[in-house]
C-alpha cells in the first residue's frame, strides 16, 4: 500500500482504516457462512502503533455501521497476553521516523513489538501498510518476503 499523500496527520491512514473495515466485514461474513459464532471482542482484534490511527479506525468502523466498542482496537503494548482468532495490523508507517518508533529491538535483535503483534493471532493474521517503508527494517522485510500475497 503506498504512502498516504494527503493525510491530515502523519500517524493516520484513511486507506488502511478503510481496508480494516472491509476485512472486518469480510471475516464477519465468513464466520456466518461457516456457521461459526462471531464474538467481536474475542474473534477479531486490531493492532496499530498510533493512538491517532486507533481513532481513525474507530471513526471509519462507525461510519460503516459497525460498533467500534465491540472490538479491541489498541496498540501492541496493550495486547500482551491477549489473543484473537483474527488479528488485523495497521502499521500506518509513512516515514523513516515512524519506522524507528515502530521497531523495538531486544538485546538479541528481535523486534519485541512485531513479535507480540504476530503471536496474538490464533487463526488469521493480516498486516497492512506501506510496503516500501516497512521494507526499510530487515525484520519487516523478511516478514514481507516470506508472507506477502502476490496481487
Amino acid at each position: 500500500m503506498p504512502a498516504e499523500q494527503y493525510s491530515p496527520n502523519p500517524k493516520t491512514s484513511r486507506r488502511e482504516a478503510d481496508l480494516i473495515v472491509r476485512l472486518t466485514l469480510l471475516f464477519k461474513q465468513l464466520w456466518k457462512t461457516n456457521g461459526k459464532t462471531w464474538h467481536p471482542a474475542k474473534t477479531l482484534g486490531i493492532i496499530t502503533p498510533w493512538r491517532a490511527q486507533i481513532a481513525q479506525i474507530r471513526e471509519t468502523l462507525a461510519g460503516a455501521g459497525l460498533d467500534p466498542e465491540e472490538l479491541t482496537i489498541d496498540t501492541v503494548e496493550r495486547y500482551q497476553g491477549g489473543a484473537r482468532d483474527i488479528i488485523l495490523i495497521s502499521t500506518c508507517a509513512n516515514s523513516g521516523f515512524q519506522m524507528a518508533g515502530l521497531v523495538s529491538l531486544s538485546g538479541e535483535g528481535v523486534d519485541r513489538k512485531l513479535n507480540v503483534a504476530l503471536t496474538r493471532a490464533r487463526e488469521h493474521l493480516i498486516m497492512i501498510g506501506n510496503e516500501d517503508m516497512l521494507r526499510l527494517d530487515e525484520r519487516y522485510r523478511a516478514f514481507i518476503e516470506q508472507y506477502r500475497l502476490q496481487p
